[in-house]
C-alpha cells in the first residue's frame, strides 16, 4: 500500500509578507520585522519558536488574516489537525476571498476525513483564483479519497500544467494513475517527480511499488535500497524491500525485512499484514493470525479489511466456518473499496462468502478425519473449496485437505527461476507425510481472458496459443512430477473447469481464442499426465455444456466450484493411467 502523499506547505510566509500590503488593512497589524522573524522561524522548521510568535501575533491583532493563517501552518507542521483547523477557519473568516487560506483550510479538512467540506473550500479557491495550482492538486486529492479517480486525474494534470515544478502534483498524480492500473503511466510521473526532487522518499517509495507491480522486481529491489542509502530509518522502504525479497523466493530475507520495519515503526500495519503472508507462506498459521490481528486491531478500516479476509480463509481451512464468516463481517466494507489493490482480497471475500453460505444451505459440516486417509490438494483458491470433502479414490475413501498457495500459476511453478510460490509448494512437499497423494488444481489463473497464457500470447504474436499453451504445460508438469517424485509422493493431476465468465465482459476478438485454450490446454495436461503414468481428473468435462463454456451446474462463482464438484469428478471422470 503506498503511502499518503505529505502535506503540501499550506503557508508560504515570505509571499505572505509581500501580499499583505495587497489583502487590505482589516486592523492594527503588526510590523514588516515580526512577520520576517516568523517567516525565518517557519522555513527553518523551528515550529515552536515560530508557534510563540505566531500566537503572541493573533493575540495582539486578532483581525489580522494573515497572523491566523501562519497559526494553522504551523500548528498543521506540528501534526495539531484540530487546533490548526480551527486557525484555518479563522483565517479564511477574515480573509474571504484569499484563495490560499480556503485551500489551507480544504486540506485540514481532508486530514480530518470531512471530504465534502474540503472539496467545498478547495474549490472556493480555484473560484477565486482558478490558476492557483496547490489548489488543484489539493482538490486532486480530496477527489482521489473519494474515489473519483478521473476527475482527480485532471485536476492534478491541471496543477501540472499551470506549474510544472510542483513536485508533488507529480507524485499524487502517479498515485491516482496507479490506483487506476495504469502502472506505466504511474511509473513516469513518479520518475518526474524525482528528477525535480532526486531525494523525494515518498515518490521513491511509490516508484518501487509501481515497479514491483509490473514485475521489475530487480529495478524495484534496487530502488529500495537507494531508498535506504538515503534513509536508513525509513520503515517503509524496508517493508516494501520485503515485497522484492517475497516476489525471488528469498523468504528469509524478505521476512528479516518485515521485522527490521516493525522495528522501526512498532505500529506499521502493513509490515504486520505482509508478515502474516509470508508467515502463510511457511505454513506458520497461528503466528500469521497474530500478525494478521495486529494489522486489524491497529488500522480496521484499511489494512485490516484485507487481513480480516485472509483470517477468514484460515479459519475456513481450520474448519471453523462461524469464525470464518464472523471475519468477513468484519470485512464487509471491503466491498465499497474500489482500489485494484484490494482486488484479490475482494474476490476472496465474495468467494468465501459463497462457500460459507453452501455449508449452511447444505447443512455441510467437516466430517472427522480420524482412521481416513488424506487426499492433499494443492491449489490456489480453488483448493479452497475442495477442503473437507470425501471422495473415492481407487476404492479408498479420503478426505480433502487443502494447501493453499495464493494466487499460484503453473507459469509460476514451471518458469526457471526462484520465487514465493515455487518455495511454498517445495514446502509443502517436505512437510507431507512420505508417499501422500496429492491432488494439484493449478491452472485457472493460467486460462483467465485478462491474464496468463492469453496475455502472454498477445505479447509475443511470432508463437502460436497452442505453442505457448503446450510450452506452460510441459514446463509445469516437467517441474511437479520432479519433485513429487523426490518425496514418493503420487500425483493426481487436475484439469481446468470449463469457463463460467460473463464472455459480455471479455473483448469480442478474444472470446474464441478465451474458449479454445481452456480447451487444448486440458488435453495437453491430460496428454502429459498419463504420459507420465499420472491420474487425471477432468474437471473440463464435468462443467463443459459442449460448447467449451459451463453448464452452470458446478460453478459457485465466475471461477470456482462448489465443494461436492470434486466429489463428482472423481465419481465419473477420473482418468486412470495405464500401468
Amino acid at each position: 500500500m503506498k503511502k499518503q502523499p505529505p502535506p503540501q506547505k499550506s503557508y508560504k510566509a515570505k509571499k505572505a509578507v509581500q501580499k499583505i500590503a495587497k489583502q487590505g488593512r482589516l486592523g492594527l497589524e503588526p510590523n514588516a520585522r515580526e512577520l520576517e522573524r516568523l517567516m525565518a522561524m517557519f522555513s527553518a522548521g523551528k515550529y515552536s519558536e515560530a508557534e510563540s510568535i505566531a500566537l503572541a501575533m493573533t493575540k495582539s491583532f486578532p483581525r489580522f488574516g494573515v497572523g491566523w493563517k501562519a497559526l494553522g501552518a504551523v500548528l498543521h507542521e506540528q501534526c495539531r489537525g484540530k487546533e490548526a483547523l480551527l486557525a484555518k477557519q479563522k483565517a479564511v473568516t477574515l480573509l474571504p476571498q484569499d484563495a490560499e487560506a480556503h485551500s489551507n483550510l480544504g486540506f485540514s479538512y481532508r486530514d480530518s476525513g470531512q471530504l465534502t467540506e474540503a472539496e467545498t473550500h478547495c474549490r472556493r479557491a480555484l473560484d477565486i483564483n482558478p490558476h492557483y495550482a496547490e489548489a488543484h492538486g489539493n482538490l486532486g486529492l480530496v477527489l482521489w479519497d473519494q474515489g473519483r479517480l478521473i476527475e482527480a486525474e485532471a485536476s492534478c494534470r491541471r496543477a501540472i500544467e499551470i506549474m510544472p515544478s510542483l513536485v508533488n502534483a507529480y507524485n499524487n498524480l502517479g498515485n491516482i494513475l496507479f490506483d487506476q492500473g495504469r502502472l506505466s503511466e504511474a511509473e513516469t510521473s513518479y520518475r518526474q517527480a524525482l528528477a525535480l526532487r532526486p531525494d523525494f522518499i515518498d515518490a521513491s517509495n511509490n516508484l518501487g511499488i509501481t515497479l514491483l507491480e509490473q514485475g521489475l522486481i530487480l529495478e524495484a529491489e534496487d530502488v529500495y535500497r537507494h531508498t535506504l542509502e538515503i534513509k536508513p530509518d525509513y520503515a517503509d522502504a524496508y517493508n516494501f524491500l520485503g515485497n522484492c525479497l517475497l516476489a525471488q523466493g528469498r523468504m528469509k530475507e524478505a521476512e528479516a525485512s518485515y521485522r527490521h520495519a516493525l522495528e522501526l515503526k512498532p505500529e506499521y500495519v502493513s509490515a504486520y499484514y505482509n508478515l502474516g503472508n509470508i508467515l502463510c507462506d511457511f505454513n506458520c498459521w497461528d503466528q500469521a493470525v497474530d500478525a494478521y490481528r495486529k494489522s486489524l486491531d491497529f488500522d480496521p478500516a484499511k489494512m485490516g479489511l484485507k487481513a480480516s479476509v485472509w483470517l477468514a480463509v484460515i479459519y475456513y481451512l481450520e474448519g471453523n466456518l462461524d469464525l470464518s464468516g464472523n471475519m468477513l463481517q468484519t470485512a464487509q466494507p471491503i466491498m465499497d473499496v474500489t482500489s485494484v489493490s484490494y482486488k484479490d482480497s475482494t474476490a476472496y471475500y465474495h468467494y468465501l462468502n459463497k462457500l460459507i453460505t453452501w455449508h449452511k444451505q447444505t447443512s455441510s459440516s467437516y466430517p472427522q478425519s480420524v482412521n481416513r486417509e488424506v487426499l492433499y490438494t494443492i491449489g490456489e483458491s480453488h483448493s479452497i473449496s475442495s477442503h473437507g470433502t470425501i471422495v473415492y479414490y481407487h476404492g479408498r475413501e479420503m478426505q480433502c485437505e487443502a494447501q493453499w498457495i495464493a494466487g499460484c500459476k503453473q507459469w509460476h511453478l514451471g518458469n526457471d527461476k526462484q520465487n514465493k510460490y515455487k518455495y511454498k509448494f517445495e514446502l509443502i512437499m517436505r512437510q507431507l507425510p512420505a508417499q501422500s497423494t496429492i491432488l494439484l488444481l493449478i491452472g485457472e489463473i493460467d486460462c483467465r481472458p485478462d491474464e496468463g497464457i492469453l496475455k502472454a500470447w498477445k505479447k509475443t504474436p511470432e508463437k502460436s496459443l497452442d505453442e505457448i499453451a503446450m510450452k506452460t504445460a510441459q514446463t509445469y508438469m516437467g517441474y511437479v512430477s520432479k519433485s513429487a517424485s523426490h518425496y514418493g509422493h503420487r500425483l493426481i493431476i487436475g484439469g481446468v473447469p470449463a469457463t463460467y465468465v460473463d464472455l459480455c465482459t471479455v473483448a469480442v476478438e478474444d472470446v474464441e481464442p478465451f474458449i479454445r485454450l481452456i480447451k487444448i490446454f486440458n488435453v495437453f495436461l491430460q496428454e502429459l499426465a498419463l504420459t507420465a503414468e499420472l491420474d487425471f481428473l477432468d474437471i473440463y468435462t464435468l462443467t463443459d455444456s459442449g460448447e467449451g463454456v459451463s453448464n452452470g451446474k458446478w460453478h459457485i462463482d465466475g471461477y470456482h466450484l462448489f465443494p461436492d464438484a470434486i466429489e463428482e469428478a472423481f465419481s465419473k471422470y477420473l482418468i486412470t493411467a495405464a500401468k
